[in-house]
């Protein structure tokens, strides 16, 4: 299959028989490492005498004995695309990297208390909080950096990809469609509240467990309500480019669309399963989003529309937690059973 597109790198237009869009190539033109762009248009491709040594050339090569071999194009190694053997590195380097990480940031922590706070027990597992909480929250927010960081080093370092955005499909999308994604956040807030408010007023209402572990934090009233309200829309961004991105994508090559899809998004669902205590309500809930974010990530072909539509859904809890505060107060958190 022939495709058309320019190189951004030099503009020229190109016309190469790749697979699919979002295949990496070598610009013939420049040398450049670029990638397929997912508007590339169909073409026929015409003979290729370009490519064919010309007569001047076949009379040199008659009389030089020799054949005429083309010279090679100079320029870096072809850059490939991680696979399920990348994945399950990345997931072993980040079960080892954040225990080193917390191991540091503790350590850190402990020291530096130890002065302002000498009361404060030695070690932050131990402190209570609202301390303990604060620490978490900031542990969080590396290990957030810690794993972009190390995507962007298998990505763009050990496959050579040069444009991390491009190959990982963040592109920039149109204003006008902020709304429309919006109401897909707002649509499946609304199907999940449905769900929840049918199935308590069913038998197997009685048996959900009401008291999670994630119930401890809201306890602490307004820090907790802060807290969740600037991380929880920006937890969207690595959470979506390390499952819809980096994972799904490095399955896909080796398992299929289907596949890729399913594990990845079980891998999601693990992931908010501890802070759920594992309840198959919460843990089937989880999964209704976790679905909703894959069918536009593949449907659109752009993380980042399936990063704005996690963005508003979480924005969309935390503005209806904000307002049962302010209709009955903070204690509608804090004593909550």
């Amino acid at each position: 299959m022939a495709l058309k597109f320019a190189c951004k790198l030099c503009n020229q237009e190109l016309l190469l028989d790749v697979p699919e869009d979002g295949t990496i190539v070598r610009c013939p033109a420049c040398g450049g490492i670029i990638t397929v762009p997912h508007d590339a248009q169909f073409a026929v491709r015409l003979p290729e005498s370009l490519e064919k040594p010309t007569k001047a050339q076949e009379d040199i090569v008659s009389l030089a004995g020799e054949e005429y071999i083309p010279p090679p194009i100079s320029g870096p190694p072809e850059p490939t695309m991680w696979g399920v053997k990348d994945v399950l590195w990345f997931v072993i380097l980040i079960i080892v990297g954040t225990v080193l990480l917390e191991g540091f940031l503790r350590l850190l922590a402990a020291t530096f208390m130890w002065f302002l706070a000498p009361d404060l027990p030695a070690w932050p597992s131990s402190w209570p909080n609202p301390y303990h909480f604060h620490f978490n929250r900031v542990e969080s927010i590396f290990t957030d950096i810690m794993t972009i960081c190390l995507i962007y080093y298998i990505v763009v370092k050990k496959h050579r990809n040069r444009d991390f955005f491009e190959v990982l499909r963040l592109y920039k999308i149109p204003k006008r469609l902020i709304i429309k994604y919006s109401l897909i956040s707002l649509s499946t807030v609304i199907l999940i509240f449905g769900i929840s408010i049918i199935v308590d007023m069913t038998p197997l209402g009685k048996e959900i467990p009401h008291n999670l572990p994630i119930d401890k934090l809201w306890k602490l009233g307004y820090p907790a309500l802060i807290w969740f309200t600037f991380l929880a829309p920006l937890a969207a961004i690595p959470e979506e480019i390390v499952f819809r991105g980096f994972i799904y994508m490095g399955l896909k090559k080796s398992f299929g669309l289907i596949w890729a899809a399913i594990i990845s998004s079980l891998l999601f669902v693990l992931l908010h399963a501890p802070q759920l205590g594992f309840s198959p309500f919460h843990l089937f809930i989880i999964g209704i989003g976790a679905t909703v974010f894959m069918i536009v990530r593949i449907k659109t072909d752009s993380l980042t529309k399936s990063i704005l539509v996690h963005l508003y859904y979480n924005f969309i809890l935390i503005l209806l937690g904000w307002s049962l505060v302010i209709i009955k107060g903070i204690s509608v958190l804090t004593e909550k059973k």
